[in-house]
């Protein structure tokens, strides 16, 4: 296996490899453009944790290959004030093992996902972000942090899509998983009503079946269990608020199961 830091041009700023695990250090600051290559041999699930206050992940990479671009500028609004800063960052990644692999966890959280076309799971997609800005884009609702008392930028970001009733969010798991239980944490901005909160919605499963949901107005994780259901994907559809100008918005989804 492989960790290499390229920058725009595709130089190698610093490399590493390993058979198991790598722990790679790069002395230098991030520019625009710069990029960690992770090359999995011929490995699939890596534990990949790239410090810069991001949840350590377990990464699904079926062409056992992927990249991940720094993020510059507003993009780094839905991330921690010290993120990618500084002149010191440790990469590491490692082999999981079967155990790992199989155990029942939550298989949304993935701190590295991006708002954009990826080649590594899970990843989230919604057809509509808030302005277009970071700390609304999807990525945001998988990332691991939960706290939803306010709006904006971390550690308020979310899923959000604005006033419009049309919004849909979709996390792909890039190969069949099963699944029994949905964890959601609406954002709750409640004060002076800035917040509201969806009343219904459906989970649509990718082996075709629907579960009509109900969401109440409140800052605790809701919870919907269900039949075990082997799926690639599910979506949060025809999402429902009151009649309101105030927002609804999520802030971390969960979705429970096993390989």
């Amino acid at each position: 296996m492989k960790i290499q830091i390229k920058n725009s041009q595709g130089e190698i700023l610093a490399s590493k490899e390993g058979n198991q695990e790598i722990s790679l250090t790069y002395e230098g600051v991030y520019s625009e453009g710069d990029k960690i290559v992770f090359d999995l041999e011929n490995n699939k699930h890596v534990f990949v944790d790239i410090g810069e206050h991001v949840v350590e992940s377990l990464i699904y990479a079926p062409e056992s290959h992927f990249e991940y671009g720094i993020p510059f500028g507003e993009k780094l609004t839905a991330y921690h004030p010290e993120a990618f800063q500084g002149d010191t960052h440790t990469i590491t990644m490692r082999v999981a093992d079967p155990k790992e692999i199989s155990e029942y966890r939550n298989l949304a959280l993935n701190g590295l996902d991006k708002h954009q076309e990826v080649n590594y799971y899970p990843h989230a997609y919604a057809n509509v972000v808030t302005r277009n800005e970071a700390c609304f884009e999807p990525r945001n609702a998988i990332d691991g942090c939960k706290d939803n008392s306010s709006h904006g930028h971390y550690p308020y970001h979310s899923w959000g899509g604005g006033l419009r009733d049309d919004l849909e969010f979709t996390l792909f798991f890039g190969r069949e998983v099963q699944v029994d239980n949905i964890v959601l944490y609406l954002r709750a901005d409640y004060v002076d009503d800035h917040d509201t909160n969806w009343e219904t919605g459906v989970f649509e499963f990718s082996d075709g079946s629907r579960m009509p949901i109900s969401m109440i107005k409140t800052a605790e994780p809701q919870s919907y269990s269900f039949e075990t259901k082997t799926i690639s994907w599910v979506k949060l559809t025809e999402i429902r608020r009151p009649v309101s100008s105030a927002f609804a918005a999520l802030t971390q989804i969960e979705v429970y199961g096993a390989e």
